[in-house]
């Protein structure tokens, strides 16, 4: 029960650093973007607001019975995916973006590729 308590300290902190306008991450993460800082949080919501849901269902299934960690985050790790995947389709066609997902960039030898000549 303990663990239960502090797994769910912990989750409230971080959801409420995310979607509070007036936290010091927040805000500073908005100045340093160069971006509207409301703007800057309404792109955190829904991120939020599914890693607080999830964090809310684990600890219905640990209330229910469910006390075993391993198989909690067995759980999880693969509903964060899928509502990952969800949100990023749902986003994407919202905004008009080719494919109607999110893209995921990611550092390696085809961006290294693309930027050879813009240096």
């Amino acid at each position: 029960m303990v663990y239960a308590s502090i797994a769910s300290v912990f989750s409230g902190g971080v959801f409420g650093d995310h979607c509070s306008p007036i936290s010091d991450t927040t805000i500073m993460s908005s100045i340093f973007s160069g971006c509207d800082h409301l703007d800057h949080v309404n792109t955190q919501l829904p991120y939020a607001l599914t890693a607080g849901f999830v964090s809310a269902v684990m600890l219905l299934l640990f209330a229910a019975g469910l006390q075993n960690g391993w198989a909690l985050l067995a759980i999880a790790v693969p509903l964060l995916v899928v509502l990952h995947r969800l949100l990023s389709e749902w986003y994407g066609a919202r905004v008009g973006i080719p494919g109607c997902r999110v893209p995921v960039y990611v550092v390696g030898s085809a961006y290294e590729e693309n930027t050879q000549g813009r240096k």
